[in-house]
C-alpha cells in the first residue's frame, strides 16, 4: 500500500505543478492539518526551487461551488491548469460535495480528465461510485489508491488518504532566514 501510494506520488511531483486534495471530513482533514503543520506556513507562496514540490491546495469540503471554481480561475489565470492534477477522496464513494466537485473538475477540464485525476476511495464493487467509476477504465486514470476496509475517517491520514499529500509536498522548504 505504502509503495502504490509512494509511486503515484512521484508522478505527481514529475509531471504535475498543482495538486488540489478534494474531500471532506476525514478524506480532507488529517491530511491538511499534516501539511499545515510540517510545511512552510506559505507553501504555495515559496519560489518552485524552494517548495522543491507542486503547490498544495485543499477544496471541495463544502457546497458552495464558489471556493473550487475560483480556485480552478485561479489556477487556469497562472498557467497551472493543464498541470495540476485532483486528488478525488471519499472512502464511500458516495460523499455528495466530493461527488460535486468532481463533476465541476471533470466539466472544466474536458474529455481526458482522468489523466489529471486520481481516484482514493473504498475498494468494495457496487459500494462505492468512485470505485465503480474506475472499474471500467483503470489505465485512464493517474492513480486509483484504496482506503482500506475497517479504517475511519479519523485514522485515514495514516492511510493514502493523507501520506499521498505529504509525499506530494516532500521537498526542500528551506527559505533564507533558516540558514
Amino acid at each position: 500500500l505504502a509503495e502504490r501510494t509512494l509511486a503515484v506520488a512521484r508522478r505527481v511531483r514529475e509531471r504535475f505543478s498543482a495538486y488540489v486534495h478534494i474531500g471532506v471530513g476525514g478524506s480532507d482533514l488529517g491530511a491538511r492539518v499534516c501539511h499545515e503543520v510540517l510545511n512552510h506556513t506559505l507553501y504555495n507562496e515559496l519560489p518552485d526551487n524552494q517548495r522543491g514540490a507542486p503547490r498544495v491546495y485543499f477544496a471541495g469540503d463544502t457546497f458552495d461551488p464558489r471556493p473550487l471554481r475560483e480556485l480552478l480561475n485561479l489556477l487556469k489565470a497562472q498557467g497551472h491548469l493543464p498541470s495540476t492534477v485532483f486528488n478525488v477522496v471519499s472512502k464511500s464513494g458516495k460523499t455528495p460535495e466530493t461527488l460535486c466537485s468532481l463533476l465541476a473538475i471533470k466539466e472544466r477540464l474536458g474529455k481526458d480528465w482522468e489523466q489529471q485525476t486520481i481516484l482514493t476511495t473504498g475498494e468494495r464493487p457496487g459500494d462505492s461510485i468512485l470505485f465503480d467509476l474506475a472499474a471500467g477504465s483503470r489505465d485512464r486514470f493517474l492513480g486509483i489508491l484504496p482506503v482500506p476496509e475497517g479504517v475511519g475517517g479519523r485514522f485515514s491520514v495514516a492511510s493514502p488518504v493523507g501520506l499521498l499529500p505529504l509525499a506530494v509536498s516532500a521537498g526542500p522548504q528551506e527559505t533564507p532566514d533558516q540558514r
